[in-house]
């Protein structure tokens, strides 16, 4: 989940988000993991949002990051919603320059889920 000041590129990562995910049938939010790990009978479920932004990452490594997904997953998106490949890449170099952008703060909130797994066969203590 990423967090931009700018209401244009906001819109079109949520949007991204939602209809890709739907399309893919891939959770991209996290927001499924704990019901399925339940569901496996997990123990020690925990859910936490590891915070990487401006202030406790490099801002080359975010942009080193959007990078990589503009070069992969551009194609993907454009199948996704109704964008053309030159929007989707400008863009992807807006979401780069704000992030780039000393005056600006953007929040990239990463899912980290954790669970244990029980003990199969063994035999409680009476």
């Amino acid at each position: 989940m990423f967090c931009f000041n700018a209401p244009r590129l906001r819109e079109f990562w949520h949007t991204v988000a939602e209809t890709f995910g739907w399309n893919t049938h891939t959770d991209v939010y996290g927001r499924r993991l704990v019901r399925i790990l339940t569901t496996l009978r997990m123990k020690a479920i925990s859910l936490d949002y590891l915070v990487v932004d401006p202030n406790r990452a490099v801002r080359e490594k975010m942009i080193g990051i959007l990078e990589e997904w503009r070069g992969t997953l551009v194609e993907a998106i454009c199948s996704s919603i109704s964008l053309t490949r030159q929007s989707v890449q400008a863009l992807f170099a807006d979401i780069s320059g704000e992030i780039n952008d000393s005056r600006q703060y953007v929040t990239w909130l990463v899912p980290v889920v954790s669970a244990r797994v029980r003990k199969v066969g063994v035999l409680p203590v009476v």
